[in-house]
């Protein structure tokens, strides 16, 4: 049979559309019905569900002072596939912690408490100075603010306080319920002395109960000067610092000098168990020292207050 030519194009446009049709069936078949939102997501878009898993806040729990922060559940690994996912969430025979705001329903353990603080944030502390000084009964003045710095030395933390008249610096050594002495320089009228036990003396400490009290020996560094320490615990009291309250346990240490310096130097201190801050020190020396061919009397009574219970 003999066919047209017009025909014969028909039949062959049809013979070809038909081929291009089931290839695109094909093609079709071959692809998954899964969208990828990670390709298909800008960082700014609103897919979270991906992003959601990778960026899940740690939830704060704040017990003032201390911040103890307990961290959410771990980020969900992106290439995890959803068997893995229902695995995870099966129920737990343990008891597990689960962040607020976490939506993935994975629990994560309870992360461990921050510990509390065993010696003072080092640096340099705001304090306010008021009282009075003198020498040979000479008044001298009283700065209204200043500084005190905790710095580390080793194992040990030093505490000045260089604009205080009668300037007393102190090397302790912390530890979980004391500070212990491991020397204390006074000076005074261009006059130095340094006392430095035969091994640490406990100063302060921040547990004891009221009424406990213990006793030290020390003889200055220039053996010229003894001295006899007694230091008790006294009562508690909050008090507020910078909007803070801050609990403070009252400690008195008395320092009888004798040899070339006769008289008493009294350390009047409401210090913070939490922040191992002195809080608010008095200070209270009478006392005589011989120079030269003669003698100079040094008087002062000054407390210092924490302005902060941070570092600048």
């Amino acid at each position: 049979m003999t066919v047209r030519p017009r025909l014969r194009r028909t039949l062959l446009a049809c013979v070809l559309s038909n081929v291009v049709m089931g290839a695109i069936g094909l093609t079709a078949l071959g692809q998954s019905p899964t969208t990828n939102l990670a390709s298909n997501c800008a960082p700014s878009s609103t897919c979270q569900v991906d992003q959601s898993a990778q960026n899940l806040d740690t939830s704060t729990t704040v017990a003032p002072p201390i911040t103890t922060i307990a961290s959410a559940a771990p980020a969900a690994d992106a290439n995890t596939t959803s068997s893995t996912a229902r695995a995870r969430t099966r129920p737990s025979t343990s008891t597990a912690a689960v962040a607020v705001d976490d939506v993935t329903g994975i629990a994560s353990s309870t992360a461990p408490q921050t510990p509390a603080r065993v010696a003072p944030a080092t640096g340099t502390y705001s304090v306010t100075f008021k009282g009075s000084a003198s020498v040979d009964g000479k008044a001298q003045s009283v700065p209204s603010s200043g500084a005190t710095t905790f710095t580390k030395s080793g194992s040990n933390v030093v505490q000045m306080s260089p604009d205080a008249p009668g300037d007393v610096v102190l090397v302790q050594h912390y530890g979980a319920n004391e500070s212990s002495l491991v020397s204390i320089e006074m000076t005074a009228n261009k006059t130095t002395k340094t006392f430095v036990p035969s091994s640490p003396v406990s100063y302060l400490q921040y547990n004891s109960p009221a009424g406990t009290s213990w006793t030290w020996d020390a003889t200055s560094t220039d053996g010229k000067t003894k001295v006899r320490a007694t230091a008790s615990v006294g009562g508690t009291a909050d008090v507020v610092v910078n909007g803070e309250i801050v609990s403070l346990v009252q400690q008195t240490t008395t320092l009888t000098m004798s040899g070339d310096i006769n008289g008493t130097a009294k350390l009047i201190t409401w210090a913070s168990p939490t922040h191992r801050l002195p809080v608010i020190q008095r200070q209270v020396i009478n006392a005589t020292a011989k120079v030269s061919w003669s003698s100079v009397k040094l008087v002062s009574d000054v407390t210092t207050t924490f302005s902060r219970l941070s570092p600048n």
